[in-house]
């Protein structure tokens, strides 16, 4: 339906000016919006790296080309619904993983001599040069299915250590 002033020239200008501001700011919005969620990962320096998952730790090594991660191991253990954690220190290592884009994952199956076979991941992302961030878990199943399977999972965050 049109009004004597949606039939007015200016107005319908001014009103379309005002829709096309409307639009350019809510783009400008979800743009800069979609900027900060995409913050691309940083390249890490090469060298000693050391993070820490609530009281365990996770460690590794930089390679010089900047594209590999050797060493890596973690002595996190289960605790959340699992039970305490073993009163010996278990340190699970993982194979080399390569770094893309700034992020690696890696996983390792292991078998203690309980014969309870264990699962381990650790993801993480360099934020900087020099801060590395990401999640340590397990998981397992208990022989037999005598109790729910156990699945644990910690944040880590970490730096640069050293050469």
């Amino acid at each position: 339906m049109r009004t004597a002033l949606s039939a007015h020239p200016r107005i319908r200008r001014l009103a379309a000016g005002a829709c096309l501001a409307a639009l350019a700011l809510g783009a400008l919005h979800a743009g800069s919006a979609h900027a900060v969620a995409t913050k691309a990962a940083a390249t890490p320096k090469a060298g000693r790296w050391v993070g820490f998952a609530g009281g365990f730790t996770v460690d590794f090594k930089v390679s010089a080309n900047r594209k590999t991660i050797t060493g890596l191991t973690t002595d996190y253990q289960a605790t959340e619904g699992c039970g305490a954690p073993s009163n010996n220190v278990i340190t699970t290592r993982f194979p080399a993983v390569v770094i893309r884009d700034g992020r690696f994952d890696a996983s390792v199956t292991r078998i203690p001599p309980s014969g309870l076979a264990m699962h381990y991941t650790v993801v993480g992302r360099f934020s900087t040069p020099t801060k590395v961030s990401g999640s340590v878990s397990d998981d397992f199943n208990f022989p037999h299915n005598s109790e729910p399977p156990c699945r644990s999972s910690n944040t880590f965050s970490g730096t640069r250590a050293g050469k």
